[in-house]
């Protein structure tokens, strides 16, 4: 079994979340809100929500436990680079994820040689 990860830098600015992969991609994901003391983050895609958090940091961060290293890729896949509208503000808060995923080897048949 080998295990795969990755690295993304999440980003909150003017109410959205931005993801930036290790090429410089930059997507947006989702939403950030603040709730009272608190911060949320939802996806668009799937509607995952975190809890509530003290800071849109440990929201993001809180991202990292509810999405799987193949959401996040598929994101990657599916949406257009937004780098030049997001207008990200100089001091956004962000916050650096680190996913990963179990990839199994696949098993070689003796009765289908040419298949892995």
């Amino acid at each position: 079994m080998t295990q795969l990860q990755q690295t993304y830098t999440l980003y909150a600015s003017h109410g959205r979340i931005y993801a930036e992969n290790r090429d410089g991609k930059l997507v947006d994901i989702g939403s950030v809100r603040k709730e009272g003391n608190t911060y949320r983050c939802h996806l668009d895609a799937d509607g995952v929500l975190t809890e509530a958090m003290p800071s849109p940091e440990r929201a993001m961060a809180d991202l990292q436990q509810r999405i799987s290293l193949l959401y996040l890729d598929g994101q990657f896949t599916a949406l257009p680079d937004t780098r030049q509208q997001a207008k990200l503000a100089a001091d956004a808060p962000h916050t650096s994820i680190t996913l990963s995923q179990d990839v199994h080897e696949p098993e070689r048949s003796a009765d289908t040689p040419h298949i892995f």
